[in-house]
């Protein structure tokens, strides 16, 4: 009998490694960025290839979205998980982010940590605390686009109609417990770029 591995074959149950996983966060993204998966997909799968165990479980996430050679066609070469990284964010206006932390504390003090620091950093621009349990903290944002004034005056009467139109954005804090007593915080949602950056900035 001869084995996968002598055919060529990658076991569907090997083992997805820290790199692989982060990979995969970051296609999401820029399949987020791109329109093909909505903010609220972009956090259910994010939070999933955080919690894969094998590179199946990842292959799964993206199996309905195309390959980057598919969506990046005529772009120019497809930058380096380093560069990606290591650049801070520059997208203007809310857009969708993730970041990932080991922290050598126990998840309850980065918990209570996170909500005596991030949180009230988060409430100054208009991030309310929405729900928390052992395992994560979600803020959320609900703000009146600036269009909608500028149609309300244009139409008006009728056009009083688009104050009611408010834009929702969601941040998300989850605390994994890690090795040693560790955690790992992960970050993820759509904020504005000075928040995206101010957590760009925690990255070791």
């Amino acid at each position: 009998m001869t084995s996968a591995a002598g055919n060529g074959e990658e076991p569907r149950a090997l083992r997805a490694s820290d790199a692989e996983r982060e990979r995969a966060v970051v296609v999401l993204q820029e399949h987020c960025v791109a329109g093909r998966i909505t903010v609220e997909e972009l956090g259910d799968r994010v939070a999933r290839s955080y919690e894969a165990r094998t590179r199946a479980d990842l292959a799964r996430i993206t199996a309905d979205l195309p390959s980057a050679s598919q969506a990046g066609a005529g772009r120019g070469p497809a930058r380096s998980m380093r560069q990606r990284r290591d650049r801070r964010p520059v997208l203007p206006g809310h857009a969708p982010f993730s970041e990932r932390f080991q922290v050598s504390k126990p998840r309850a003090r980065v918990r209570a940590e996170a909500l005596s620091t991030i949180a009230p950093s988060l409430h100054g621009y208009g991030y309310e605390l929405r729900s928390f349990t052992a395992e994560m903290l979600e803020f959320m944002l609900e703000e009146r686009p600036a269009w909608t004034i500028v149609a309300a005056v244009l139409a008006f009467p009728f056009g009083l109609l688009c104050l009611l139109h408010k834009r929702r954005s969601r941040v998300v804090l989850s605390f994994e417990e890690g090795a040693d007593r560790g955690t790992l915080l992960t970050v993820y949602g759509v904020a504005p770029l000075s928040v995206r950056r101010a957590f760009s900035e925690l990255r070791p």
